[in-house]
């Protein structure tokens, strides 16, 4: 009876380090795949961030397209008020080069603001001239009439 007892006591030893041996198989195969899934999820973390990145500059990038356009849009607004034909007429003086039809017209209206005591630049900026254009009419009207 002792060696059964013998026997059956190192059959239990025998199964329990058996046993022990698979439960640490176990642990050992559920670590690495528990490594495996954290070494897995430290790279999805990564891609994640890098696609966080990109979306923080193409938003960056998006929002410095719209303040340039609302500014061109701004600008532009300003450019058509700037030449609207409501604020030309209202701006420009009651003569102008377009209602001048020849030379000998135009410099006759020159001769004639001259005369009046307008300036060199007051009659370029109501007639639209440049000021050199304005003193060679004037020179032109002074020649024919003998005037220094």
């Amino acid at each position: 009876m002792e060696v059964l007892l013998l026997m059956l006591g190192i059959t239990i030893v025998a199964l329990v380090i058996f046993y022990d041996y698979k439960v640490e198989e176990k642990i050992k195969q559920e670590r690495e795949s528990l490594d495996k899934l954290l070494f897995e999820s430290t790279m999805v973390r990564k891609e994640l961030v890098g696609l966080l990145n990109q979306i923080n500059v193409a938003s960056s990038n998006l929002v410095n397209t719209r303040l340039a356009v609302e500014s061109y849009e701004n600008e532009e607004q300003n450019l058509k008020d700037d030449f609207s034909p409501a604020k030309e007429k209202a701006e420009k003086p009651v003569e102008t080069i377009e209602a001048v039809e020849t030379v000998e017209t135009i410099k006759e209206v020159v001769a004639q603001k001259y005369r009046s005591g307008y300036s060199i630049e007051q009659i370029s900026k109501e007639l639209n001239l440049g000021k050199g254009e304005v003193e060679l009419y004037i020179k032109f009207w002074q020649k024919e009439r003998n005037i220094q």
